[in-house]
């Protein structure tokens, strides 16, 4: 968010696509509920406090750039039909986050092109940081990225796959990468795969909608 401290209309964007999180958040933790997982919801998790809520490396990540994640909602589970059951929960966040990129960019497609001015960039810089959260959010590395956990809890438990997960998630190298893929581009803009793959899918979105989209990035 810092390097557009300049520009209120996509700081504020960028703020209502970050609201986004926690709706994905509350989504994982009420769809885990409805498959009989309540574990998160016994454990408190949707209370109002900070510690349930942020994730230090997360949010730094949204202050340097707008992407991040929260707390990475908890799921204990051992036999393979919970384990599906919670993979299934879990993708709740990031539908929510493709969701919200819907409403956003459809929003700014019911202001014209010519009217220009804030509330329109407010809207389309949403709708592009919703896609661009709801890309990360499906990166397949875990523990803090869903489409990673999501991998690990469908894959074999066979040792291959165990070890790969020990590595990334015990040893923290899931972690280190999913740090460096937010904040790697504002070193070294060509590195920037989120928003290689974000632009693509905002522009389908926008262009669905009948109207030439606007081309935001990231950084």
């Amino acid at each position: 968010m810092l390097p557009h401290i300049a520009h209120p209309s996509v700081l504020l964007g960028i703020l209502l696509a970050a609201l986004g999180l926690v709706l994905h958040d509350v989504a994982q933790v009420v769809a885990l509920r409805a498959l009989g997982l309540p574990g998160p919801l016994r454990q408190g998790r949707l209370r109002p406090e900070a510690q349930r809520w942020f994730d230090v490396y997360g949010l730094v990540g949204l202050l340097l750039t707008g992407l991040g994640w929260l707390k990475p909602v908890e799921v204990n589970v051992f036999r393979p039909s919970q384990r599906r059951r919670a993979a299934l929960g879990l993708a709740a966040g990031p539908v929510v986050l493709l969701v919200m990129a819907v409403v956003w960019t459809a929003l700014a497609h019911v202001l014209p092109a010519s009217s220009g001015g804030f509330s329109r960039t407010l809207l389309i810089s949403a709708g592009f940081y919703s896609t661009a959260l709801f890309v990360l959010s499906c990166i397949p590395v875990p523990p803090l990225l869903d489409g990673g956990r999501i991998l690990f809890l469908l894959a074999p438990r066979s040792n291959g796959w165990m070890q790969a997960e020990y590595t990334l998630v015990e040893r923290n190298v899931g972690t280190v990468i999913a740090m460096v893929l937010v904040l790697a581009p504002l070193v070294i803009p060509p590195l920037d795969v989120v928003e290689h793959l974000a632009v693509p899918l905002f522009n389908a979105l926008f262009n669905g909608l009948g109207t030439s989209a606007p081309t935001l990035t990231v950084t």
